[in-house]
């Protein structure tokens, strides 16, 4: 004891200075730690200990933020090429940051969660945020079970994209097993589903950016084969995706149908999804051919009367823009695209059958469809033929149609010319024959005045574009 009191008595002073030290920089807390008026010099020291304390966890709370934040970044820019320029600028940071190993093979894939529109609309954003973490916890717990070395970072709202190394012999299937129990288990346990894409080996970090492509590219073919499933880029690459020519000349054909109100327009669509299917388009395929159904179906619908134009564009367009956007596999398309037209199709149907004279109009319409190339057709021949004056009959057309009886007779002709030049190799002569014009020249400058360019100059810019899609 005596030993205790001389050595604090010896170093009062230092202690003394301490406190005073501590003291200052605990100001705010002097008061609480007051007793009697006189300072509880060691209550000093605790508090101040505890400020200190405190401030080291906040930064090292701020440390492992801003450290997730920079990977995150680093995965990103390693993705698109921007970084490293070389290995030795990866490996200043490699081990601090917990790093792969960019020296190895690596494969890049990406799980995208299925039907992402709904599952904002199920869950409140606390809960998505802690599904996201399960997702991306269980893809990593999976991998370490079985010894692999991953790195995983969310990429988009609904993308987590995932770097493996690739140490296996068959690394691409290694890789595919791993994500396959992650998958059954998010099915399982998450009540989502995913889907995989996954892209090739690479040997080296450069062409890391080629293997996230594939993989994304693979996520693309979900709109054909199906979602909550694995896609392997070399599964679905270097596949015949048929002529534009033919998928085009169908949208057109089935909308003009879908114009002449003809029930063949069903026929049409069944045979435009089924060879979408056979010929394995991906999703920006399959967007393409809709966006230009819609573009040929809003086209045949401003030649209509302006009840069937506000029609389109207050029910029509919007309904198929929904279905578009709101399906993630070609058999969800299917029926959401089927079921919007089928709608539209009633309501232009009982439009037609609430106006008078619109089935007379209707039969007129078929029967110029079917004889455009007939050179005597007129006014005059239909109104024989369907036993109404020809003014009547002239007026009726231009209510019906939106177009003038001439304006309307002339574009099926030059519709039929566009074919023929796209499609034969008939002289033009014959062409000018074959679609109502007995005189070449004449066709050829109604051709022009329409389309801008002679039949000659059409039909090679055709032939020019054909053989650049082919290549």
């Amino acid at each position: 004891m005596a030993w205790i009191v001389f050595v604090t008595r010896r170093n009062y002073k230092p202690i003394e200075a301490i406190v005073s030290r501590i003291s200052k920089y605990s100001q705010t807390k002097t008061s609480v730690l007051l007793h009697g008026g006189k300072q509880d010099e060691f209550a000093f020291i605790e508090s101040a200990l505890e400020s200190l304390l405190e401030q080291a966890s906040s930064f090292q709370q701020q440390h492992r933020e801003d450290l997730l934040l920079r990977k995150a970044y680093l995965f990103q820019q390693l993705m698109e090429g921007q970084y490293p320029s070389h290995l030795e600028q990866w490996n200043e940071q490699r081990e601090a940051m917990g790093l792969p190993d960019l020296s190895q093979p690596q494969i890049v894939n990406v799980i995208e969660i299925d039907k992402y529109p709904l599952f904002c609309e199920q869950y409140p954003q606390q809960d998505q945020y802690l599904i996201k973490f399960a997702l991306k916890s269980v893809v990593q717990e999976i991998a370490a079970g079985q010894e692999t070395m991953l790195w995983t970072e969310w990429i988009s709202a609904s993308k987590l994209g995932v770097l493996a190394a690739a140490e296996d012999q068959d690394p691409n299937r290694h890789v595919a097993t791993l994500l396959e129990q992650a998958r059954q288990w998010v099915e399982e346990h998450l009540k989502l589903t995913i889907t995989v894409g996954i892209g090739e080996k690479v040997e080296r970090y450069t062409v890391i950016p080629e293997s996230y492509e594939q993989a994304r590219a693979a996520l693309k073919y979900k709109m054909i084969l199906g979602d909550n499933r694995i896609i392997h880029y070399a599964e679905v690459s270097g596949e015949d995706r048929g002529n534009a020519f033919d998928f085009l000349n169908l949208i057109r054909s089935m909308a003009q149908s879908f114009r002449l109100v003809n029930k063949d327009w069903q026929e049409k669509y069944s045979t435009l999804i089924h060879n979408i299917e056979q010929n394995m388009l991906d999703r920006d395929g399959v967007v393409n051919l809709a966006d230009y159904m819609m573009y040929s179906l809003g086209r045949e619908m401003s030649c209509m009367a302006k009840e069937f134009q506000e029609l389109w564009l207050t029910e029509g367009q919007p309904a198929l823009r929904n279905a578009l956007q709101s399906s993630d596999t070609l058999e969800e398309l299917e029926q959401e695209l089927g079921e919007a037209l089928s709608a539209l199709y009633d309501s232009i149907l009982a439009l037609m059958e609430g106006r008078n004279h619109a089935d007379t109009i209707q039969k007129v319409r078929l029967f110029m469809e079917q004889n455009s190339s007939n050179p005597d057709l007129s006014l005059n021949y239909l109104s024989e033929r369907f036993g109404m004056n020809w003014k009547t009959l002239s007026k009726l057309f231009r209510e019906e149609t939106g177009q003038k009886f001439v304006d309307y007779l002339i574009e099926l002709r030059m519709t039929h010319a566009r074919r023929l030049l796209e499609e034969t190799l008939l002289p033009v002569q014959d062409i000018a024959t074959e679609v109502g014009y007995s005189n070449a020249i004449s066709f050829g400058r109604m051709f022009k005045k329409l389309m801008g360019m002679s039949p000659g100059d059409y039909r090679e810019q055709a032939a020019i574009k054909q053989q650049k899609f082919g290549n």
